[in-house]
């Protein structure tokens, strides 16, 4: 609370003795209305609104950058706002910073560092959001937001004179003059601008020559470390060739000769090794050729026995389906055949039905008796009538046979087949049966005249009595 009151009290370092304030809850353009009174001197506010990825090599991460807005609102009421770009890293060398300038603050820690491949919008947003309540936590300090490293790294000053420009060029298109104060006002910020990047810039490279000072000792120890062992090493090296070279004296002469033995046993088993090793390449050669040979053999075997497999596959399907068909005219034929020994027997006892025994009685009996006449011509006629019934039907029925076979013959050639024998039979048959039919017909008629002719004579002696 005390820090709160202290804020704005025209004792700030920063550039128009500017203070940290709350972002506004809504941007409005230069008529934004910040959380304060407008009127108690220049205030700054740090928000992110944004992120960008920029890609990398291939083999390296995207780099994240986030859009660092930087809000400007001078005591008349006008709001200016610039945005800069800032990685991650960037805000941890800021702490690092901010952590050497007050060792014994304690500022909240920076979120996580995480790898931003693979990683989704949803991760970026909430991180966004998460860096920008960091900084207000940050800047909530009110010594680290009056601080020059925070000043420089949010660049104040650019921002400064930027909201100067913008002021300026609004009075400029008003049509007023410049004031004087405000050009010296943006004399000194650059003054003070360049000053401070001198003296940042100054600082670093002073750092920098105290670390490759710092190098270059480090290397020159190392470098007489280096050199003193080298000495030792020769001198080493000097007294160990000496005792070598006594030693090897007494003792080369034997040791040479059995090194050299072993040598040339060594070598010969080489040689035999090698040449073993070359014939067993050479036959394996001649072993893969073969099999390769072998394998295409197979191969072509393989194939030519699954075309004969195939082709016996489909000629036994055709023999099923001949066989299928053979069974089926069988299963007809019997069924035909059957069909006509009923057909020839019910025309047969029909035929036997219709014959007329006059035989059993004399003619003469026949001719005296007028009511056996009479019943003799009707049973004639009854007769003569079935018999052109059962003509008919015989006829009908070696028609059908005759259309039956031409159909046949037509769909499976018959004449190598038992139908044609069948055909024959029923075409003999029938003629037999029409032939008996006939002839029944024809002593139907002999009948029939001859009871006329019986008729006529018996009226003619029946008549010469009653005459006499």
């Amino acid at each position: 609370m005390e820090q709160q009151h202290r804020r704005h009290d025209g004792t700030s370092p920063l550039p128009f003795a500017m203070d940290w304030s709350h972002p506004p809850f809504k941007w409005n353009g230069r008529n934004t209305m910040w959380p304060q009174d407008s009127h108690i001197g220049w205030r700054y506010c740090v928000t992110i609104p944004t992120w960008v990825i920029t890609p990398q090599a291939t083999d390296m991460d995207p780099v994240l950058f986030y859009r660092v807005q930087v809000g400007l609102q001078s005591p008349k009421g006008i709001t200016t706002t610039r945005t800069i770009l800032r990685k991650f890293n960037d805000f941890l060398e800021l702490r690092v910073a901010l952590r050497n300038m007050f060792p014994s603050k304690n500022l909240p820690p920076t979120p996580p560092k995480q790898m931003t491949r693979g990683l989704n919008v949803k991760f970026f947003e909430k991180r966004q959001q998460t860096m920008e309540d960091w900084i207000i936590r940050l800047l909530s300090d009110f010594e680290t937001s009056r601080s020059m490293v925070v000043a420089t790294f949010f660049e104040l000053e650019s921002a400064a004179k930027s909201s100067f420009r913008d002021e300026n060029q609004q009075i400029a298109s008003g049509g007023m003059p410049l004031n004087s104060d405000l050009t010296d006002a943006l004399e000194r910020l650059d003054t003070h601008e360049e000053l401070e990047t001198t003296k940042w810039k100054s600082r670093e490279n002073l750092q920098q020559a105290i670390l490759e000072r710092e190098r270059l000792t480090q290397m020159q120890c190392d470098m007489d470390e280096l050199q003193r062992k080298l000495l030792d090493m020769e001198l080493k090296l000097e007294s160990q060739k000496g005792d070598k070279t006594k030693i090897e004296s007494s003792t080369i002469s034997p040791e040479k000769d059995q090194v050299l033995h072993e040598l040339e046993v060594t070598r010969n088993k080489f040689k035999h090794l090698l040449k073993k090793h070359q014939e067993l390449e050479a036959k394996s050669k001649a072993d893969v050729i073969v099999l390769v040979k072998e394998v295409k053999s197979l191969r072509s075997t393989q194939a030519q026995l699954t075309q004969q497999l195939n082709e016996s596959l489909e000629e036994k399907s055709n023999a099923e389906k001949l066989l299928q068909q053979e069974k089926l005219i069988s299963e007809k034929e019997k069924a035909d055949r059957m069909k006509l020994i009923h057909d020839w027997e019910s025309l047969h006892n029909r035929l036997l039905e219709c014959r007329v025994n006059l035989l059993n009685e004399s003619a003469d009996s026949i001719c005296n008796n007028s009511s056996s006449l009479q019943s003799a011509f009707e049973l004639l006629q009854i007769s003569d009538y079935q018999i052109e019934i059962l003509l008919a039907e015989a006829h009908f029925l070696l028609q059908d046979d005759k259309q039956e076979v031409s159909a046949m013959t037509d769909i499976s050639k018959v004449e190598n087949c038992g139908t044609a024998v069948d055909y024959e039979l029923k075409n003999v048959l029938s003629k037999i049966l029409i032939d008996n039919i006939t002839l029944q017909k024809i002593v139907s008629s002999v009948v029939h005249y001859a009871l006329k002719v019986s008729s006529s004579t018996g009226k003619d002696d029946a008549e010469i009595p009653a005459d006499n």
